[in-house]
Protein backbone atom coordinates (compact mmCIF):
# COMPACT_ATOMS: atom_id res chain seq x y z
CA UNK A 1 0.00 0.00 0.00
CA UNK A 2 2.81 2.15 1.07
CA UNK A 3 4.33 2.19 -2.27
CA UNK A 4 1.12 2.94 -4.43
CA UNK A 5 0.58 5.49 -2.43
CA UNK A 6 3.76 7.04 -3.51
CA UNK A 7 3.24 6.44 -6.78
CA UNK A 8 -0.18 8.11 -6.57
CA UNK A 9 0.82 11.18 -4.30
CA UNK A 10 4.52 12.10 -5.66
CA UNK A 11 5.60 10.89 -1.59
CA UNK A 12 8.89 9.18 -1.06
CA UNK A 13 9.58 7.43 2.44
CA UNK A 14 6.15 6.61 3.12
CA UNK A 15 5.27 4.25 5.92
CA UNK A 16 1.45 4.25 6.75
CA UNK A 17 -0.40 2.30 9.68
CA UNK A 18 -3.64 2.30 9.00
CA UNK A 19 -5.60 1.83 11.82
CA UNK A 20 -7.30 3.73 13.86
CA UNK A 21 -4.80 5.46 15.99
CA UNK A 22 -1.71 4.32 13.39
CA UNK A 23 0.42 7.15 12.34
CA UNK A 24 2.01 7.92 8.84
CA UNK A 25 4.92 9.81 7.39
CA UNK A 26 6.09 10.62 3.93
CA UNK A 27 8.08 13.13 1.95
CA UNK A 28 6.26 15.08 -0.43
CA UNK A 29 8.00 15.33 -3.47
CA UNK A 30 6.53 19.13 -5.35
CA UNK A 31 7.30 20.53 -8.64
CA UNK A 32 10.60 21.85 -8.53
CA UNK A 33 12.10 18.87 -6.29
CA UNK A 34 11.32 20.96 -3.05
CA UNK A 35 10.45 17.70 -0.52
CA UNK A 36 8.20 18.56 2.18
CA UNK A 37 8.42 15.57 5.09
CA UNK A 38 4.63 15.42 6.62
CA UNK A 39 3.50 13.16 9.84
CA UNK A 40 0.17 12.30 11.53
CA UNK A 41 -2.50 9.71 12.10
CA UNK A 42 -5.81 7.79 11.57
CA UNK A 43 -8.79 9.11 13.21
CA UNK A 44 -10.67 6.81 11.73
CA UNK A 45 -10.83 3.88 9.16
CA UNK A 46 -13.88 2.31 7.60
CA UNK A 47 -12.06 0.04 5.20
CA UNK A 48 -12.64 0.94 1.27
CA UNK A 49 -15.28 3.82 1.86
CA UNK A 50 -13.70 6.45 4.36
CA UNK A 51 -10.63 7.45 5.99
CA UNK A 52 -10.14 10.62 8.19
CA UNK A 53 -6.19 11.57 8.84
CA UNK A 54 -4.59 13.87 11.24
CA UNK A 55 -1.38 15.93 9.52
CA UNK A 56 0.73 17.14 12.32
CA UNK A 57 1.29 20.88 11.68
CA UNK A 58 4.37 22.64 12.93
CA UNK A 59 3.80 25.46 15.79
CA UNK A 60 -0.08 23.56 16.28
CA UNK A 61 -0.97 21.13 19.26
CA UNK A 62 -3.95 20.37 16.85
CA UNK A 63 -3.74 17.97 14.07
CA UNK A 64 -5.32 19.60 10.65
CA UNK A 65 -8.17 16.85 9.80
CA UNK A 66 -8.35 15.40 6.13
CA UNK A 67 -11.53 13.28 4.73
CA UNK A 68 -10.90 10.62 2.03
CA UNK A 69 -14.04 9.34 0.64
CA UNK A 70 -13.90 6.21 -1.94
CA UNK A 71 -17.12 5.94 -3.97
CA UNK A 72 -17.33 3.05 -6.73
CA UNK A 73 -17.02 4.44 -10.27
CA UNK A 74 -17.51 1.64 -12.64
CA UNK A 75 -14.60 -0.15 -13.00
CA UNK A 76 -12.80 2.88 -11.44
CA UNK A 77 -13.06 4.80 -7.86
CA UNK A 78 -13.44 8.66 -7.21
CA UNK A 79 -11.96 9.18 -4.28
CA UNK A 80 -13.24 12.64 -2.80
CA UNK A 81 -10.78 14.70 -0.23
CA UNK A 82 -12.08 17.13 2.13
CA UNK A 83 -10.19 19.58 4.45
CA UNK A 84 -10.87 22.64 6.64
CA UNK A 85 -8.74 24.94 7.55
CA UNK A 86 -9.26 27.79 10.21
CA UNK A 87 -7.16 30.33 8.83
CA UNK A 88 -7.49 31.47 5.05
CA UNK A 89 -3.78 31.54 4.82
CA UNK A 90 -3.47 27.96 6.32
CA UNK A 91 -5.76 27.02 2.99
CA UNK A 92 -3.15 28.97 0.73
CA UNK A 93 -0.16 27.18 2.21
CA UNK A 94 -2.26 23.55 1.63
CA UNK A 95 -2.82 24.73 -1.65
CA UNK A 96 0.61 25.83 -2.79
CA UNK A 97 2.08 22.40 -1.34
CA UNK A 98 -0.01 20.80 -3.55
CA UNK A 99 -0.68 18.95 -6.85
CA UNK A 100 -4.01 19.03 -7.42
CA UNK A 101 -5.88 17.86 -11.02
CA UNK A 102 -8.93 19.79 -10.19
CA UNK A 103 -9.67 21.74 -7.49
CA UNK A 104 -13.18 22.53 -6.33
CA UNK A 105 -14.79 25.45 -4.37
Amino acid sequence: MSENYGKWAGAEEVDLDVRPGGAWRSVMVIPGGTRVPLTGSYAEVEPGKRLVIGMDVPGRDEQSLMVVEFAADGDRTEITLSQTFGRAEDRGQAEQRSTPCCWTA
